[in-house]
């Protein structure tokens, strides 16, 4: 069965799922504890969950939105189904989430499935506007993204693995490293660990609503050249990225970047990793 997030996501990394796999094998790897910093559309981490070997899997994301809306598809299911059944997919309704300030996990997951579903290209950005404009003269329009009954059967086939869900914590990166190295040193998770990491893109995009200064871009380097577990990290192709991870494994792919319906390269980054 192929788990396919129910989020349309910027830059999402579902047709990276097999090779990061591919890799795990080539590699010899048989990773008990599965980690992903930066979640968003979680492509990677469906994947990752149904491996055999992969008995805990911890998801962060510095966003609270993208939070929520994990840890209501896991761990409050029936309820996220019911609104998927029941909300109104309008323009009106579309200004409503637009302009919310949701404060519950229920309304920060409500508000990000709908904005993912409804805006262009499933950018979170501010300024984005819905598909088919707000004139709604397009010939697609604001609902034909949001097919319920296809988005019910994704959230109930992924909600099947949440025993395998050992947290899913809204914070940044680097906090949420510390406090997991610290489970890990207390022997509360395994340290048979592999981390995937996809961070924000280097350089201004404005897809996301939170994004990476040159400062952030280098304390994660800082951090994964020193990480003593694999490791696998993707990125947009910078010569600022090659320069700061000079010394890792490094190999560029051609990839199709989901937000601009065009075909670009990425970089694949690893410390010890074999790259295919």
């Amino acid at each position: 069965m192929t788990l396919t997030s129910p989020l349309r996501y910027p830059g999402s990394k579902r047709q990276l799922s097999r090779y990061v796999q591919d890799v795990l094998e080539l590699n010899g790897l048989h990773p008990a504890l599965y980690v992903e910093p930066f979640v968003g559309g979680a492509s990677i981490a469906l994947h990752m969950l149904q491996l055999p070997s992969v008995k805990q899997v911890i998801l962060m994301d510095a966003d609270p939105w993208i939070a929520s809306f994990w840890q209501t598809l896991f761990f409050d299911t029936a309820w996220l189904i019911e609104q998927v059944q029941a909300v109104e997919v309008t323009v009106e309704r579309w200004w409503q989430f637009k302009n919310a300030r949701p404060e519950t996990t229920r309304e920060q997951a409500l508000t990000l499935l709908f904005l993912s579903r409804t805006n262009y290209s499933g950018i979170l950005e501010g300024q984005v506007g819905p598909i088919g404009g707000k004139g709604q003269q397009s010939a697609y329009d604001i609902a034909c993204r949001f097919p319920r009954a296809t988005l019910v059967k994704r959230i109930e086939q992924i909600a099947l693995y949440r025993d395998k869900i050992y947290g899913i914590w809204a914070c940044s990166w680097d906090s949420g490293a510390m406090r997991l190295l610290e489970l890990q040193q207390a022997g509360e998770v395994s340290r048979n660990a592999f981390w995937y990491c996809d961070p924000p893109y280097y350089g201004p995009r404005k897809l996301y609503r939170y994004e990476f200064s040159d400062t952030d871009h280098e304390q994660l380097r800082d951090f994964l050249m020193v990480l003593r577990q694999p490791w696998l990290l993707s990125y947009d192709v910078a010569p600022a990225i090659r320069e700061l991870y000079t010394g890792a494994q490094v190999r560029e792919i051609e990839w199709h970047y989901s937000s601009v319906r065009s075909r670009g390269r990425e970089l694949l980054i690893s410390n010890s990793l074999t790259l295919q």
